[in-house]
């Protein structure tokens, strides 16, 4: 009877001491972590993962393992954001610490050069640091040290086991770390997204006595690539040696109204369309204030009228905007697709970066009408923000950039919007909105439309002189014929 009953204490002490691995979504799935254990993660997909769904997909880019070499692919790396996987690892992380558990990042990167990164386990290091996630602080007395030869060695450095390019499991480096440092703990508990890694851990532990508990970490089990994009995005790697996020790569470059108009036909009640309005609803009919030769405008104004005021500027603004005559539509569908899609009851608003200022509040909205472009006020009750001004279906801003207004703006909605569809005929503008509203987990489809492009003509340098001069000093606007007959009439006259 004494026999039977040991055999079954045994027994219940090797099902507590090593336990089945789990499988969970996140940290706090694990419960109550024993105060006696090192807790030990692995980075790559359990505590950050790059932003970029192919780069987490190694089977499809390995197709091009010819075309992609090793400087390339640290290109990419390099280049791409990082996110947490869990969003509440730093506090899991923290509170661990605070209890004084210790913990301990187990990792299968390279060490050494890596391509562009001089350095990989201090930049990997940097990149923990970003999200406030610091292992050394657990074995703070332990300087960094070496468990195998060659390029990409195997190491540790601040709380951080590298496998590098060693010939070994995670579980013989840790068993090496463990009979290297003197430090036995009472308990494993581990995280990794890999089985193989968490069987090896798994059977050093047992080998030596010590209790273990392993958590397969299973957060992109739903997780479906659209290779249409990656496919892109390898490409573009591969040819311009620069990685093109995910965000922007789902960016649609159009120059006609026909694949927007497609997308206004699948909107509902809760699609906020945000449309730009200079160069993509309307364009000034003379090539001088097109956005193609903004800089050639800067350059001739810090010449010829250095000292302007912004006074003198919004002056010069209110009489070439007041003179509705010069200004057309970039596509005269304009106003029926926006009509369809405020028919398919979406809120319809232009996003619009001006300078913002009272005097010029009513001009937007009447030359917008004066071209049959019919906007309603589909966000009443916005107030003023501290980026933007909003009135009449017109949002107003001088911000650089489009996105981090919305970010201000979106949250300020009685209800968020379940889709965001921006156009805008300025690149940078569309790779904003669509980071804004990733970070809003806000489904965003961007158009890059460049028609307006496509019209504009090439710039008459003394005739865009006279324009301008005529504009400071007489406070008018002239078109091109207008100044064109002018130059002609003073080549007569001398």
């Amino acid at each position: 009877m004494k026999v039977v009953k040991n055999l079954f204490l045994f027994a219940a002490c090797a099902s507590f001491c090593f336990a089945e691995i789990v499988t969970v979504q996140s940290f706090e799935e694990a419960g109550d972590i024993d105060p006696q254990a090192l807790v030990i993660f692995d980075v790559d997909e359990v505590l950050i993962t790059p932003d970029d769904l192919v780069l987490r997909a190694r089977g499809f880019y390995s197709r091009y393992e010819k075309e992609i070499t090793p400087e390339l692919l640290s290109i990419a790396i390099a280049e791409t954001q990082f996110r947490l996987v869990d969003p509440k690892a730093e506090k899991f992380v923290g509170s661990l610490h605070d209890r004084g558990i210790k913990t301990l990042a187990l990792t299968r990167a390279r060490t050494g050069k890596f391509g562009v990164i001089e350095c990989c386990e201090d930049w990997r290091i940097q990149q923990l640091a970003r999200f406030n996630l610091d292992f050394s602080k657990s074995f703070s007395h332990l300087s960094s040290m070496t468990f195998s030869e060659g390029e990409s060695p195997a190491l540790y450095k601040q709380g951080i086991l590298f496998v590098g390019d060693a010939e070994v499991s995670k579980g013989e480096l840790l068993v090496a770390f463990f009979d290297r440092t003197g430090f036995y703990p009472g308990k494993v508990i581990f995280f990794d997204d890999q089985m193989k890694n968490l069987r090896s851990v798994e059977k050093e532990m047992k080998d030596r006595g010590i209790p273990f508990q392993g958590f397969l970490f299973d957060a992109f089990k739903d997780e479906v690539l659209d290779v249409e994009i990656a496919e892109k995005q390898v490409l573009h790697l591969i040819e311009k040696r620069k990685w093109l996020p995910e965000a922007h790569a789902k960016i649609q470059i159009v120059d006609s109204l026909d694949p927007i108009e497609q997308e206004f036909a699948r909107c509902s009640g809760n699609t906020l369309v945000l449309l730009d309005i200079g160069g993509t609803l309307l364009m000034h009919k003379d090539a001088i204030l097109d956005a193609k030769h903004e800089e050639w405008k800067r350059r001739w104004f810090a010449k010829h009228y250095p000292n302007s005021t912004r006074k003198d500027f919004v002056d010069s603004v209110r009489i070439v905007e007041s003179a509705f005559e010069n200004w057309k539509l970039v596509d005269e569908r304009w106003p029926q697709t926006i009509q369809k899609a405020q028919q398919n009851y979406a809120k319809v608003v232009a996003l619009t970066k001006v300078i913002v200022d009272p005097t010029l509040k009513k001009l937007r909205p009447e030359n917008l009408k004066r071209q049959g472009v019919l906007l309603k006020d589909e966000l009443k009750g916005l107030t003023i923000g501290n980026s933007y001004e909003y009135a009449e279906g017109i949002i107003e801003t001088e911000a650089k950039l489009k996105g981090p207004v919305l970010l201000e703006l979106l949250p300020k909605l009685k209800e968020m919007p379940a889709k965001v569809i921006f156009v805008d005929d300025r690149i940078e503008q569309v790779q904003s909105v669509q980071e804004a509203c990733k970070e809003l987990k806000i489904p965003c489809v961007g158009f890059h439309y460049t028609a307006s492009r496509l019209q504009v003509s090439e710039l008459d340098e003394k005739i865009a002189d006279h324009q301008l001069h005529i504009l400071m000093k007489e406070q008018r606007w002239i078109s091109e014929s207008e100044a064109r007959a002018a130059l002609a009439k003073n080549t007569q006259v001398n």
